[in-house]
């Protein structure tokens, strides 16, 4: 069974990991992951989620003190993406939608949901436009979410893309029939796009994965 703390372990442990930032070990790469429920029970997550990149000016104004241990950061991360929600209405609607039932703490929202980004290192959306030109760069981060997209399918529900980037990156990582549904990131100049993609994914509920690459 896929462990998140060992595969965020190993992340943070890699030395040939390319383009390690000068912060405090944690604050990037970011990891959320989600607790995966044991597949003897039957229960299933209701989504994974792919973002592309962190939210790393929150992340740092939010983080705090320095942590010690890995499974402090994965706490930590949590809490922060979680708090985060509270200020992004439009996905915390879609997240509400999904779920049915508003998780009141970071600890049941991330058993219910798997939450991952390409670019986890990533500070923001000029840096992944720059840094991902380098091939190394690319082809390592786009491998982890393989590595995540391949674990975690079977135990969720369906994978939601956030931002054209997720899709791109993710899509062909599916295996056949899964359910997904991808979404425009709800920032300035496309919370219109995003409201439409949201009221057909209600009206219409999941795609599925085709042979063909639909």
């Amino acid at each position: 069974m896929f462990d998140f703390t060992d595969f965020a372990r190993k992340i943070y442990d890699d030395r040939n990991r390319p383009v390690v930032h000068e912060e405090e070990p944690y604050i990037l790469p970011a990891f959320y992951g989600g607790e995966l429920p044991p597949r003897e029970e039957g229960n299933k997550l209701k989504a994974l989620v792919v973002l592309q990149n962190p939210l790393f000016t929150y992340t740092k104004m939010q983080w705090g003190p320095p942590c010690a241990t890995v499974e402090e950061a994965i706490r930590k991360h949590r809490e922060i993406f979680f708090s985060w929600l509270s200020c992004n209405p439009d996905l915390g609607e879609l997240f509400h939608h999904i779920l049915v039932v508003k998780p009141s703490t970071p600890e049941e929202f991330f058993r219910l949901m798997y939450v991952t980004d390409i670019w986890k290192d990533a500070k923001d959306t000029d840096d992944v436009n720059r840094r991902k030109k380098d091939r190394e760069y690319g082809r390592y981060w786009r491998n982890q979410l393989k590595v995540e997209i391949e674990a975690v399918t079977l135990a969720a529900e369906g994978v939601i893309f956030i931002g054209a980037e997720a899709l791109r990156a993710g899509f062909n990582f599916l295996p056949r029939s899964t359910r997904y549904r991808d979404f425009a990131f709800p920032a300035s100049g496309h919370k219109e796009e995003f409201k439409a993609d949201f009221e057909n994914y209600k009206r219409e509920g999941w795609k599925v994965r085709q042979d063909d690459g639909r």
